[in-house]
């Protein structure tokens, strides 16, 4: 019997496909069709795309996803309903009766494009029924875990012929513009990592999903493809052109090469950089400052060159620390370490400031058993001022006093009582500290990085060399959202809602900045 051609083969392999039962497609199974399809002629492509919109009609029609749609159409009736009370009410600052979204890139979103703190807002109000919200989490988190066969569709279409493909996939996308599915953009993202080398209309398609704020709420899962499709190819083109020889950089080289080990081993390296760069942000302060105390010192010359070593490291780093930004903005409490990393708080920098500071609870407490020693005020009331009503603390200092005179018994015990109370005086007055830190190291930072300060530290040349760096002006921007956002995280009468949305403006900032990056790289 005559051996049947690839393209026959193929097409009888896909009628699997028809069930839209992704665990059918065994490991086996999917070589196959994969090697079938790099054998099949790209003159057989319209019957295979009219296969592929087959499937996709039929997976959208299919009794799962129209039970989605009304579950999200009954939450976002909930959300819409909030929308317009608060307005009414005079708290929000859309107007519910326009769609503030402008064109949606995908379907199942929140009618209007809500700012961070009237999204809280509306959330926070909108009463929704636990059985909704419930079912609106279930329908997300399998957009998270799940896949459908239209990926595999997607990836054997690219096998078959990939520029036709790709045109195939964007003219449908621009069709359904407003009412793309997100399983299925997930899909395709998945099915676009796959490739080594895409075209400008399907990334500008990926830079419009990991830029919407609504899909980054409802399906994060499609923000996470979009992501990691963008980093992929902004990293590739970072390799092309990077040819410093910095143990770090190399060491994110090495990562890059064995990418089969997930996304862990590339966050430690990004958690590393960012401390890296924290710590040569406040060293390079430190040396402008010394540099504009006196100029014309004998040690000037080495410090310009380290200064300018400094400014050049960082230079060298920011730019894969800002696309890889993705991966420590999605962990918890990720955001706030990324924004004390811009002023030298976290690792060991922070573990020497907390060190600091307790010598300065030592010295304050010494300073006040001191002044009240001279007042005529005995330790006992010193000890309990400074218990801030911990009763359990108050009892067990008291134990270090003389039980008839309440008073120190040696020098000995009055250094343990000042000892213990410093971490609990330190620990009640580190937010106002720390708020003091940041607002004079970010003050210092500014300074630094001001044109007429950097061209009163460094000579002509070296000058000329960092003028037009950008990197420095990105760094001051997050900087700025950076003091901006732990102002208001720290403001003890900042409610739920607005410290949520601080959180989540600052996030948004570092990802608009990081796709403006991305946009420069892949020019």
């Amino acid at each position: 019997m005559a051996r049947r051609t690839p393209h026959l083969e193929l097409f009888e392999r896909l009628r699997v496909f028809e069930r839209l039962n992704p665990d059918l497609l065994t490991g086996p199974e999917l070589a196959r069709l994969h090697q079938l399809a790099g054998q099949t002629d790209s003159r057989h492509f319209p019957r295979l795309a009219g296969l592929a919109q087959r499937l996709i009609d039929s997976y959208l029609s299919s009794p799962w996803k129209r039970e989605e749609q009304q579950i999200l159409g009954e939450y976002f009736h909930y959300i819409e309903q909030a929308s317009r009370l608060l307005a009414a009410a005079g708290e929000l600052n859309i107007d519910v009766d326009t769609r503030g979204a402008g064109e949606q890139s995908v379907a199942l979103v929140p009618r209007h494009l809500y700012s961070s703190l009237d999204w809280c807002k509306v959330v926070n109000k909108a009463r929704i029924p636990r059985t909704v919200i419930r079912a609106v989490d279930a329908a997300r988190r399998r957009n998270q875990l799940l896949y459908s066969v239209i990926e595999e569709v997607f990836a054997i279409m690219h096998r078959v012929d990939l520029d036709r493909s790709i045109e195939w996939e964007t003219v449908y996308l621009e069709k359904n513009r407003g009412d793309l599915d997100s399983d299925l953009v997930r899909d395709l993202l998945r099915a676009w990592r796959r490739e080594r080398e895409l075209p400008r209309s399907a990334l500008e398609w990926a830079f419009k999903w990991s830029a919407d704020r609504n899909i980054e709420r409802q399906w994060p899962a499609v923000t996470r493809e979009a992501d990691l499709l963008l980093r992929k190819h902004a990293l590739t083109s970072w390799q092309d052109r990077e040819r410093s020889g910095s143990a770090n950089l190399a060491h994110l080289r090495l990562l890059l090469e064995r990418q089969d080990r997930g996304d862990k081993p590339l966050l430690e390296w990004l958690e590393s950089s960012i401390t890296d760069i924290g710590s040569s942000v406040h060293f390079f302060v430190d040396l402008s400052r010394a540099l504009l105390a006196d100029p014309n010192e004998a040690t000037a010359d080495w410090r310009r060159a380290a200064l300018l070593r400094e400014i050049r490291k960082v230079e060298a780093l920011f730019p894969p620390v800002l696309v890889l930004g993705d991966l420590i903005l999605s962990v918890p409490n990720g955001a706030y370490g990324f924004a004390l990393a811009f002023f030298g708080l976290t690792g060991d920098n922070r573990r020497n400031w907390e060190q600091r500071v307790h010598e300065f609870s030592r010295r304050t407490l010494l300073k006040a058993f001191l002044n009240d020693l001279r007042r005529g005020i005995g330790p006992l009331e010193t000890i309990r001022r400074f218990c801030y009503g911990d009763r359990d603390l108050f009892l067990r200092m008291m134990s270090h006093l003389d039980f008839a005179t309440s008073e120190f018994d040696s020098l000995e015990e009055r250094e343990k009582v000042i000892e213990e109370l410093a971490v609990y005086y330190a620990s009640y007055h580190e937010n106002e500290l720390l708020a003091a830190e940041v607002a004079r190291r970010y003050r210092d930072l500014m300074r630094v990085l001001h044109e007429d300060s950097l061209r009163r530290v460094l000579s002509p040349q070296q000058f000329a060399e960092v003028e037009h760096c950008e990197v420095l002006r990105d760094l001051a921007s997050i900087a700025a959202d950076a003091r901006r956002y732990l102002a208001r995280r720290r403001a003890l009468d900042t409610d739920l809602e607005h410290m949520v949305a601080a959180e989540l403006d600052f996030a948004t900032a570092v990802r608009q900045r990081r796709l403006v990056l991305i946009r420069k790289m892949l020019v």
